[in-house]
């Protein structure tokens, strides 16, 4: 079954985005050139997050589990088929 779907050459949703070319980052130097250059990266402190903001980012994690695990299964259940 994952062999029809690998040769039928069908690419899902899910493929692509596996797929999909990595942006590169900036070529700009990543610190200050002269004092007045402002490119320098300030580390910034660790601010505590709220519940509901940790509770928001569960939900919205096991959400895109729960989606990646469907589309998976209705593409194999579609190949299952044939």
């Amino acid at each position: 079954m994952v062999q029809t779907m690998a040769l039928s050459g069908v690419a899902s949703e899910a493929l692509r985005r596996a797929k999909a070319p990595l942006r590169k980052g900036n070529a700009a130097p990543r610190g200050a050139l002269r004092p007045g250059d402002r490119r320098l990266r300030q580390k910034t402190t660790w601010r505590r997050e709220c519940l509901a903001t940790l509770q928001k980012r569960i939900d919205n994690r096991a959400k895109w589990a729960k989606d990646q695990f469907e589309e998976g299964n209705g593409v194999i259940e579609a190949y299952a088929e044939i």
